[in-house]
């Protein structure tokens, strides 16, 4: 069956598809090769900026997968020598990464089959982190959204990317390698009430360049384990937020308790608000400065 159905919101310049899947479902992005203008500042022909983007799931996993192809075969062989610390060399320190947010939480490595890329990885080549085809020049990379599988917060806390109240830097990536990225989901391996997955990108409509996205913008996530608490301070002088999952709010002194439902962004307008202990998820949060 594929994709059953697509709803596309628009919420303070975040737009969201919401796909709902059963079965097998494959979607093809092919990002185009770089003018001088979209290149990253350390100039990596493999990478074109594009405003900032993230899937999100709650549950299951995704099957990620980047194709060069033969008549870039040299280009290839350079991205896989690279570390992920050299393909996350870019101008902007805080916010807009190539190779950063999300994926260091997820993604399965040769190392040791386990979910996660700890620092100490982020000095590894790609060829000794990921599964590379020499045939078809590609990479593929596999990412486990189960949250709440035993053990699995225990584990995310030792990469040493998670703090105590379970942020994480950069979790929308403003570079996307100019490669064919092909993204497979399941619906089989998911729960059966999270058969879904989002896509979201984030560029206000008042801005007319990226330098002006990344000065004005930041970014961070935060990963909500069932049966914790999260607190989300205001950052900014304007805060927005969106969810993978359906997440429950406290009552917190004059404000009601809610739920912050998947497929839109909120304005955060309280100093903080925090999240109960019902569900698991992500949280991504974007503020003004």
């Amino acid at each position: 069956m594929g994709i059953t159905s697509t709803v596309s919101k628009q919420v303070y310049d975040v737009l969201i598809h919401t796909h709902q899947i059963q079965n097998e479902v494959t979607q093809y992005i092919s990002t185009p090769v770089p003018t001088d203008a979209m290149r990253a500042e350390n100039k990596l022909t493999q990478f074109s900026k594009v405003p900032w983007s993230t899937f999100l799931q709650n549950g299951g996993q995704r099957r990620g997968k980047l194709t060069f192809g033969q008549d870039r075969d040299t280009e290839f062989r350079a991205y896989i020598n690279k570390t992920p610390n050299e393909l996350a060399n870019y101008k902007y320190n805080t916010t807009g990464h190539a190779f950063a947010g999300i994926l260091p939480l997820v993604a399965q490595t040769l190392i040791d089959s386990k979910p996660g890329i700890s620092e100490s990885m982020r000095d590894k080549k790609i060829a000794e982190l990921f599964e590379c085809n020499g045939d078809d020049y590609s990479i593929t990379i596999m990412q486990d959204f189960n949250f709440d599988d035993d053990g699995r917060k225990e584990h995310m806390k030792t990469l040493g990317v998670l703090d105590d109240n379970y942020y994480f830097k950069n979790p929308m990536a403003s570079l996307l390698t100019n490669a064919l990225f092909t993204a497979s989901w399941n619906a089989d391996f998911m729960p059966e009430s999270e058969q879904r997955f989002y896509c979201c990108n984030f560029f206000p409509q008042n801005l007319n360049t990226y330098d002006q996205l990344f000065r004005d913008w930041s970014q961070c996530g935060y990963i909500k384990f069932r049966d914790e608490n999260v607190v989300i301070p205001k950052r900014g002088t304007k805060d927005i937020i969106f969810t993978s999952s359906h997440l429950k709010l406290d009552p917190q002194d004059d404000l009601h308790g809610g739920t912050i439902a998947p497929g839109r962004a909120y304005e955060l307008k309280s100093n903080t608000r925090q999240f109960s202990t019902d569900n698991s998820g992500t949280i991504i949060h974007l503020w003004r400065e």
